[in-house]
């Protein structure tokens, strides 16, 4: 885990929303939407006992070329896939870090329901 920001999603406790960066896929592969093949993207917790979450806001990923601290472009770690609807990622909340794996359920509205979820580890 010790990754810099855009390896690993994070909650934010200041706005309540799910900062992350995925990946599109097709059948497993690269893919794209809109041309786009990876964006930043926040999520908005809808409800908590339901385990939903939605898309609050989305834009390309590092639009500006940024490095990660090993001096390489960073990497996604959540990956989103056009065939099944399925989106997994890896999430830290305060000190816990979650692997998770997400439905889309209401496509116009951009939501998603847990199918999913492990506890990993923890962080400082």
């Amino acid at each position: 885990m010790g990754l810099a920001i855009n390896n690993i999603s994070a909650l934010n406790p200041q706005d309540g929303l799910i900062y992350s960066c995925l990946n599109v896929l097709s059948n497993g592969l690269q893919s794209s939407v809109e041309g786009i093949a990876r964006y930043d993207i926040a999520f908005e917790i809808v409800s908590v006992e339901a385990g939903t979450i939605a898309v609050a806001r989305a834009k390309p990923f590092n639009g500006t070329g940024a490095l990660n601290e090993n001096g390489e472009l960073p990497d996604c770690s959540g990956s989103f896939e056009l065939t099944t609807g399925i989106y997994e990622d890896i999430i830290q909340a305060g000190t816990e870090v979650y692997r998770v794996k997400l439905e889309i359920v209401d496509g116009a509205a951009l939501s998603l329901r847990i199918t999913e979820i492990t506890s990993i580890g923890t962080v400082p």
